[in-house]
């Protein structure tokens, strides 16, 4: 009777400890990690202005990490200036980082009505809210929610 006991008490005490294991492993679990490094106007013309949002994406995983799609959304004051989205054909290596680069047009319309009251030169300042979908292999599909503020400097008339 005591050899059950002993046995079901060193089970148990087993069980504790291993569930403390477990548990404390369970919260150092590294996540893939993204930041929306800045937000750059690449081209303004009569027809068109070309924004560039640049994202970095670090990889802990032992094993690559796809990257699928990017949405993306700015406004400059109040006025919403751009927004939409893009697949994305990127893989993270494992245990590296990249920059995503995701172009954006903006239409003449849209240039003029947020720009024309602009000097050329004058900083204007956006907010820039990207959510950036990443298939990892423990979890799935996961949309990662970034957001930057900065300055843009209003580009001269052509």
């Amino acid at each position: 009777m005591k050899l059950i006991t002993s046995l079901a008490a060193g089970i148990i005490l087993c069980i504790i400890c291993c569930g403390c294991e477990i548990e404390q492993g369970i919260t150092k679990f590294k996540q893939p990690t993204a930041s929306l490094k800045n937000v750059r106007l690449t081209q303004a013309d009569a027809n068109d202005v070309k924004l560039v949002f640049e994202i970095q994406v670090d990889n802990p995983y032992c094993v690559s990490l796809p990257l699928t799609n990017i949405d993306y959304r700015m406004t400059v004051g109040k006025a919403m200036l751009i927004s939409g989205g893009a697949e994305v054909d990127a893989k993270v290596l494992p245990g590296q980082s990249i920059v995503v680069e995701l172009p954006a047009d903006i239409s003449q319309d849209e240039f003029i009505q947020t720009f024309g009251s602009f000097k050329p030169g004058a900083k204007i300042a956006y907010e820039a809210d990207v959510g950036l979908l990443v298939d990892t292999p423990v979890i799935g599909p996961v949309r990662m929610p970034l957001e930057k503020t900065g300055s843009i400097e209003s580009p001269s008339k052509k």
